[in-house]
């Protein structure tokens, strides 16, 4: 989009938007979009890498300021919002505090439950028909279930993702379903099919962010788009805004300035490299919402998060204690309120698919080091973790992946044919092995 007059403020949530925020200037014009690729498409020119962008997120997965990993190109950073004076063609990035705004209160189980009530009574609102919420086998989505189920007479569509191999939590998660009369549950396992549809992950992603759960995200929000689902809701972010690193900031700095000391001395004198600090603001903000947020909507969902709500937070504020990372008083409402048929069940099983599930078919691990040892990004490094090690060179892959795609001109060819055909062996033919006599496809 291109803005020629008035004045204009662009506000943002309190842990920034489900998805990026795009603009560039140039000249007199300003372009500002939800989609890279719109900018890119606008502008005929010869675009490069930003590779101190690109070095962030190969260690991060996502790069925390303004810079994306194209140069000259900037998103609006989290805790900032963009002040445009059209008048005078310019854009002014300008920080934001609403976290500091958050109210002191007295908070018990009952007004805190019914808090989550409100939300949710909120949330169904935004549904015609069917209410639709994803569900795991975990405390955060069947809080929400239970909440949607005693304050609605409506159908529930409940949709479910696992891994072919590996962690899975479809069947605890549909176990619980089936003891409401009003759920309809849905799944779907990710396996080695999903690899191949990189490429269109990263068009949809456009460089915002990458973890292991992207290809998970992909097929749930496929698998919903399928169902001709148009809002669903989230119970993701729920770990962050229940951390107590969120609220007290001194800790926090204290612990991170720790473990990088720590991550310097492991990297200088052994040569290791260690997973980056995991930022709980950023982790929200940078990771969770984008991941998802972006995913969903590429596929015309628009994703709800009630543990986002201004209203939960300020409970949440003041019911977390110093040092609770495991969401104690939230799981003490949750057993207090369910029915102990349910809590019994309830697990957490983070990350519950894992990347392994991806190499079960004709693409190997191996095939993928092999294409990434050729990137001039790809440096070699020894791994504290064996997964951080497979992360890092499916990040690589991705950098790849997003130069032949947004780099190389062909950009309006794929907005045209959405990825259609255009699938990991597409950009990399050397992974076609013959099989019975024909190509892996």
């Amino acid at each position: 989009m291109i803005f020629k007059s008035e004045n204009v403020i662009y506000f943002r949530i309190i842990f920034g938007n489900s998805q990026n925020i795009y603009f560039y200037q140039d000249n007199d014009d300003i372009f500002i979009s939800n989609q890279l690729k719109n900018i890119l498409s606008k502008k005929k020119q010869r675009w490069s890498l930003n590779r101190q962008a690109v070095n962030e997120f190969l260690d991060k997965g996502y790069i925390p300021s303004k810079k994306t990993l194209v140069n000259n190109i900037y998103k609006l950073p989290s805790k900032k919002y963009i002040e445009m004076d059209l008048k005078k063609q310019k854009a002014r990035i300008k920080s934001d505090s609403n976290l500091k705004k958050i109210r002191k209160i007295n908070v018990d189980k009952k007004n805190y439950n019914q808090t989550l009530m409100e939300i949710c009574k909120s949330c169904e609102k935004e549904f015609d028909d069917n209410v639709a919420m994803t569900i795991s086998s975990g405390f955060d989505t069947n809080y929400l279930l239970y909440s949607l189920h005693n304050i609605s007479n409506k159908k529930i569509e409940a949709f479910c993702i696992g891994g072919k191999v590996g962690r899975n939590e479809i069947a605890d998660a549909k176990k619980i379903c089936s003891q409401y009369n009003n759920v309809d549950f849905y799944s779907k396992l990710v396996d080695e099919n999903s690899l191949c549809k990189y490429p269109e992950i990263i068009w949809a992603l456009e460089g915002a962010i990458y973890e292991s759960g992207v290809f998970l995200q992909y097929e749930l929000a496929k698998m919903i788009n399928e169902h001709n689902i148009d809002n669903i809701i989230l119970g993701e972010c729920a770990d962050q805004v229940l951390h107590y690193e969120l609220y007290y900031k001194k800790i926090a700095l204290l612990k991170k300035v720790k473990y990088n000391i720590y991550r310097n001395i492991i990297m200088k004198f052994k040569g290791i490299v260690c997973k980056p600090y995991r930022d709980i603001y950023n982790m929200a903000s940078y990771k969770v919402i984008k991941k998802n947020g972006i995913m969903m909507n590429y596929f015309g969902i628009d994703p709800l998060y009630p543990y986002l709500r201004k209203k939960f937070i300020e409970n949440a504020r003041n019911i977390v204690k110093k040092g609770d990372i495991q969401k104690l008083y939230h799981k003490e409402v949750i057993n207090y309120y369910l029915p102990e048929s349910i809590t019994r069940i309830l697990k957490k099983i983070g990350g519950a698919t894992e990347l392994k599930t991806l190499f079960i078919g004709n693409i190997k691990l191996d095939d993928i080091k092999n294409i990434c040892k050729r990137s001039e990004y790809y440096r070699e490094k020894k791994f504290n973790d064996e997964f951080y090690e497979i992360d890092y060179f499916m990040k690589l892959l991705y950098i790849e992946i997003f130069r032949k795609i947004f780099m190389q001109g062909n950009i309006d060819k794929y907005v045209e044919n959405r990825f259609l055909n255009y699938d990991l062996t597409y950009f990399f033919p050397e992974l076609k092995k013959k099989i019975d006599g024909e190509f892996y496809k």
